[in-house]
């Protein structure tokens, strides 16, 4: 029988995790561009299947492959996700560095900024915002974005003001470097580890953010696939088509359980040990 030390079996559990969660990644990316499964067409003589070996989750109300139209739902839900990530940072992260080297009324304005945004549930007011902007996937985009761009900066604030704690700072100020050169130099570059497990999570959050809001019918417009709209197929149809909403639901607590765990894996990794 095997046996495994402590250390041996973290690494297992951080390999099973990590591989789960690049097969997810690659199933959901390049499975659309090698099948043959159409997640439009529609099959009228077997509308509400049950699951088969030609149609593995069965079919929708209007006889289309539910299997398609999860894993091309997939990468539009996940491009979604990604995109708002992207926005969340290209705002979050100059907003949590400015406060560390701009004057201190600017710096205290940003700040009172963000917290008057954490200060609302993501998903309340990620769903102000679309009803502002209207439903479709670059408004999606957008409310996501602005939702994600607070909780970025701030996790870029508090762990930057740690390393403006650091003696190298005061180093680098004694040779005359300036709190910008200081800020994009030196700081940015040590809260890397951070900011890269953060934008994990947050990728994480972004996808369920966006299920739920499809889900409401302010996101992606049927009949173009997202998770939440096939979630949302299927809810109408629970009590005689459950497999429809709980095959597609266990796809995505799977996916977004594998991220948050690769998440905690790479805190893990790239957090420096202390003796």
């Amino acid at each position: 029988m095997l046996k495994y030390n402590n250390i041996q079996l973290k690494k297992i559990i951080r390999f099973v995790i990590l591989g789960m969660t690049l097969l997810f990644t690659i199933v959901i990316l390049v499975y659309p561009i090698f099948s043959t499964l159409d997640p439009f067409v529609m099959d009228m003589q077997n509308i509400l299947s049950p699951p088969t070996s030609r149609h593995w989750f069965g079919t929708d109300i209007y006889g289309r492959d539910v299997f398609a139209r999860v894993i091309f739902g997939g990468r539009v839900t996940l491009a979604i996700a990604a995109s708002a990530v992207g926005l969340g940072l290209f705002l979050g992260l100059p907003l949590g560095l400015l406060p560390l080297w701009a004057p201190k009324w600017l710096g205290e304005v940003v700040r009172r900024l963000v917290d008057m945004m954490l200060a609302w549930p993501g998903i309340f007011l990620a769903l102000a915002l679309m009803g502002l902007l209207g439903p479709g996937e670059r408004n999606l985009v957008i409310a996501l974005g602005l939702v994600r761009a607070p909780r970025i900066a701030l996790v870029c604030h508090n762990t930057g003001r740690k390393v403006m704690e650091e003696t190298f700072i005061e180093a680098a100020r004694s040779f005359g470097a300036g709190g910008l050169h200081i800020a994009t130099k030196h700081v940015l570059p040590n809260i890397l580890p951070v900011l890269i497990v953060q934008v994990i999570f947050q990728l994480g959050s972004g996808i369920t953010a966006e299920t739920a809001l499809s889900f409401l019918g302010v996101g992606v417009m049927p009949p173009k696939p997202s998770w939440g709209n096939v979630v949302a197929d299927g809810k109408n149809v629970l009590q005689v088509a459950p497999w429809i909403s709980l095959l597609a639901g266990s796809i995505i607590i799977m996916f977004v359980l594998f991220i948050n765990l690769t998440g905690d894996v790479l805190t893990d990794m790239l957090t420096p040990k202390r003796k």
